[in-house]
Protein backbone atom coordinates (compact mmCIF):
# COMPACT_ATOMS: atom_id res chain seq x y z
CA UNK A 1 0.00 0.00 0.00
CA UNK A 2 1.36 3.45 -1.18
CA UNK A 3 2.18 5.49 1.85
CA UNK A 4 0.62 8.92 2.02
CA UNK A 5 2.29 12.03 2.13
CA UNK A 6 0.26 13.07 5.77
CA UNK A 7 1.90 9.70 7.36
CA UNK A 8 5.75 10.73 6.81
CA UNK A 9 6.85 12.14 10.05
CA UNK A 10 10.51 13.66 10.13
CA UNK A 11 12.76 11.64 12.80
CA UNK A 12 10.35 8.11 12.02
CA UNK A 13 12.23 5.10 11.22
CA UNK A 14 11.29 3.79 8.66
CA UNK A 15 12.55 0.56 6.15
CA UNK A 16 13.64 0.76 2.53
CA UNK A 17 13.77 -3.77 1.56
CA UNK A 18 17.18 -2.93 -0.22
CA UNK A 19 18.88 0.13 0.67
CA UNK A 20 18.02 -0.76 4.76
CA UNK A 21 17.09 1.23 7.50
CA UNK A 22 16.99 5.03 8.52
CA UNK A 23 14.91 8.02 9.70
CA UNK A 24 13.40 10.45 7.70
CA UNK A 25 15.19 13.84 7.41
CA UNK A 26 13.59 15.71 4.93
CA UNK A 27 9.87 15.67 3.19
CA UNK A 28 8.00 17.36 0.66
CA UNK A 29 5.03 16.01 -1.86
CA UNK A 30 7.40 14.32 -4.18
CA UNK A 31 10.25 12.79 -2.38
CA UNK A 32 11.83 12.03 1.21
CA UNK A 33 14.95 11.86 2.07
CA UNK A 34 16.13 9.13 4.36
CA UNK A 35 19.04 9.63 6.66
CA UNK A 36 21.06 5.91 6.32
CA UNK A 37 24.15 6.91 8.40
CA UNK A 38 25.98 9.50 9.96
CA UNK A 39 29.66 9.69 9.88
CA UNK A 40 31.95 12.16 12.73
CA UNK A 41 33.57 14.93 11.26
CA UNK A 42 37.25 15.43 12.46
CA UNK A 43 37.67 17.83 15.07
CA UNK A 44 39.09 20.68 12.89
CA UNK A 45 36.57 20.84 10.02
CA UNK A 46 33.80 19.75 13.03
CA UNK A 47 34.25 23.62 14.67
CA UNK A 48 33.39 24.75 11.38
CA UNK A 49 30.71 22.96 10.17
CA UNK A 50 26.99 23.38 10.70
CA UNK A 51 26.80 19.81 11.55
CA UNK A 52 29.50 17.86 13.85
CA UNK A 53 28.76 14.71 11.39
CA UNK A 54 28.04 14.04 7.50
CA UNK A 55 25.08 12.19 6.53
CA UNK A 56 24.69 9.52 3.78
CA UNK A 57 21.39 10.59 2.58
CA UNK A 58 18.82 8.48 -0.10
CA UNK A 59 16.25 9.82 -1.94
CA UNK A 60 13.22 8.35 -2.34
CA UNK A 61 10.54 9.32 -4.84
CA UNK A 62 6.36 8.88 -4.05
CA UNK A 63 6.46 6.07 -7.14
CA UNK A 64 8.94 3.91 -4.59
CA UNK A 65 6.92 5.11 -1.20
CA UNK A 66 5.30 1.80 -1.29
CA UNK A 67 8.24 -0.12 -0.84
CA UNK A 68 8.50 1.59 2.78
CA UNK A 69 7.88 -0.14 5.92
CA UNK A 70 7.66 1.72 8.96
CA UNK A 71 9.60 0.16 11.88
CA UNK A 72 7.38 -0.34 14.88
CA UNK A 73 8.96 0.76 18.61
CA UNK A 74 11.73 2.20 17.62
CA UNK A 75 11.48 6.09 19.71
CA UNK A 76 11.26 9.00 17.20
CA UNK A 77 14.67 10.28 16.20
CA UNK A 78 13.92 13.92 17.51
CA UNK A 79 11.48 12.99 20.46
CA UNK A 80 12.68 14.24 23.72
Amino acid sequence: MLMKYSEFILGKYIKMPKEGEGYINFICKDYITLCLNEIPHNSEYAEHAILPYRQVLLLIYRADWEKLNVIEGRKNRYAK
